[in-house]
């Protein structure tokens, strides 16, 4: 990504390429079925890679191999930084929990990967989507969200501690 042009093309640039993804992402699923002998691979995306799993269906017809592979596709979520989205094709423009838990605590809960609108508040959608709150709790986070206050900070500096304390226990089983 070019900081200097927010509108270069990050990823495919051609049918070739699109096409050579497509298939990587495929034996990213297939691999587990064929090697590891699981009976089904359930795989998280974006909305915006939801024909993968049509693809990897239809190419998993001519395999022979055993088992299935289902998607859940979540709603994009806001990328760290000037990255319109977090994603692996996008080097630095997510969160993961190999990242070492002073990164992670770093990028939840710094200023610049904030809004005080929710929907653009990568904190905040990420608390929708990978936490333990319940419906209640995420309204009254979203509140917080929108008037960026002291316990809006406080909240933020939780769920960054939840989230080192995942990457830990994750990161200890080798």
């Amino acid at each position: 990504r070019d900081p200097d042009d927010p509108d270069a093309r990050t990823g495919p640039t051609s049918e070739a390429a699109n096409a050579h993804s497509a298939m990587l992402h495929v034996a990213d699923f297939v691999h587990p079925l064929l090697k590891e002998g699981y009976e089904q691979v359930i795989v998280a995306l974006g909305v915006d890679e939801h024909a993968l799993t049509g693809r990897t269906r239809s190419f998993l017809r001519d395999l022979p191999v055993e088992g299935r592979v289902a998607g859940l596709h979540g709603r994009m979520v806001t990328g760290v930084g000037d990255f319109p989205k977090m994603g692996r094709s996008l080097p630095g423009s997510a969160i993961h929990l190999s990242m070492s838990p002073t990164e992670i605590r770093e990028r939840l809960t710094d200023p610049a990967n904030d809004a005080e609108r929710p929907a653009d508040s990568l904190v905040f959608q990420s608390m929708c989507l990978a936490s333990e709150y319940d419906a209640e709790e995420l309204d009254r986070l979203e509140e917080l969200c929108r008037e960026d206050c002291e316990a809006w900070a406080d909240a933020k500096a939780d769920y960054a501690a939840f989230v080192r304390g995942l990457a830990e226990a994750w990161q200890a089983t080798g």
